[in-house]
């Protein structure tokens, strides 16, 4: 690969099973197997199986798109062919993945102002992916402890993720000033969304599946 290019992360899609929950341990085995899925001319894709690994159950599956990207302009650019040649034959699919769609901001929305630190940002000198999910949190446990939302009334450590997208649509740097929106679905009571906002544009956007652990056994 090129001195000039690095890999920026366009979407993540993880599904989480309630396995991972009732049996996490610190001596628990598992199995992860990572697969490329598919090679384009500027992006790449990667499917990660997570199983037991004594009785193989499913556990989980993450899967990422990135994109190759110029370290200076900050724009994609195409893989070199050698690239291609050597890693396209080893792809499992033949079309790209699915991948989320941009959100629409509603009208009315919980929003959360935060400030990008040096302790958020990453190799590439850009907010982690990470970040950015931990924001949406920090926001939406602000929004429901402070009565905002009617499905979710407590801090959102409490609830299990079972279903997280997340679709990067630009990037932030260290002292930027970003705007994190969140609002609850109208119809199912388990939906969660995050659209944060840099100079009154959207960089990330997030839907997640959340479930109550404490209701789930009532």
């Amino acid at each position: 690969m090129a001195n000039d290019g690095t890999m920026f992360i366009r979407s993540g899609h993880y599904i989480i099973s309630d396995v991972l929950y009732q049996s996490a341990a610190i001596n628990w085995p598992l199995k992860a197997t990572t697969s490329l899925s598919f090679i384009g001319r500027t992006s790449t894709n990667l499917t990660i199986e997570i199983r037991e690994q004594l009785t193989n159950q499913h556990v989980g599956s993450l899967e990422f798109q990135y994109v190759y990207v110029n370290r200076t302009n900050r724009k994609s650019q195409a893989f070199p062919d050698w690239f291609i040649q050597k890693y396209r034959p080893l792809t499992t699919l033949e079309t790209r993945p699915d991948t989320m769609a941009p959100l629409s901001l509603p009208s009315k929305t919980f929003s959360y102002d935060v400030t990008v630190q040096y302790s958020d940002t990453d190799r590439n000198g850009h907010t982690n992916q990470s970040s950015y999910l931990k924001y949406g949190m920090d926001a939406a446990t602000s929004a429901s402890l402070g009565g905002e939302f009617h499905n979710f009334k407590q801090d959102m450590c409490m609830y299990h993720v079972q279903d997280f997208q997340a679709l990067y649509t630009g990037e932030s740097l260290v002292k930027d000033q970003l705007v994190i929106h969140t609002w609850e679905d109208g119809t199912r009571k388990d939906l969660l969304f995050f659209q944060i906002h840099k100079n009154n544009r959207a960089i990330f956007h997030c839907r997640l599946t959340l479930c109550n652990p404490a209701s789930a056994k009532l």
